[in-house]
């Protein structure tokens, strides 16, 4: 079997679906717009958001996730706190290290913000049936498992 890099079909098809993806798929998806509007919450605050849904996490290793350098974390975590949807919290066994957690607001708006897609994928039509939502997720899923690869 050739290696896939020696077919041209698949190279310019997987060309393509990049480059859809990136130019339609926060809009026609995941409605990112609808999202930041409805909530009043800039994209990459919602990013945050979501990373420090499950636990705390310095800024430095938000900085990872979100994959941005660290100064451009602290602009965000700022207004996020100003809006009490988080705080700084300083670690017990490092004085040097602060974690920014979720407050009660901030996880009622991550629940939100699930509901919300959920919402305008079931009124957009975007996803028809069970089958065809397991398999975006499936799709999804592969994606970001890729995606994650290449930033380690």
């Amino acid at each position: 079997m050739a290696p896939w890099t020696e077919d041209q079909a698949l190279k310019n098809s997987l060309v393509e679906n990049a480059l859809y993806t990136a130019m339609h798929f926060s809009k026609d998806l995941a409605h990112t717009d609808a999202i930041t509007d409805r909530f009043d919450i800039p994209m990459s605050g919602i990013q945050l958001m979501f990373a420090i849904e499950e636990e705390p996490l310095t800024v430095g290793e938000i900085a990872a996730y979100m994959d941005v350098h660290k100064p451009n974390v602290a602009p965000i975590v700022n207004t996020l706190e100003e809006n009490g949807y988080i705080e700084r919290k300083p670690s017990t066994e490092d004085r040097r290290k602060t974690y920014i957690a979720l407050l009660p607001k901030g996880k009622e708006t991550c629940q939100s913000i699930r509901e919300v897609i959920v919402e305008q994928l079931i009124s957009s039509n975007s996803v028809k049936s069970m089958t065809e939502a397991k398999s975006v997720n499936q799709a999804l899923g592969t994606l970001v498992k890729t995606m994650k690869r290449k930033r380690k």
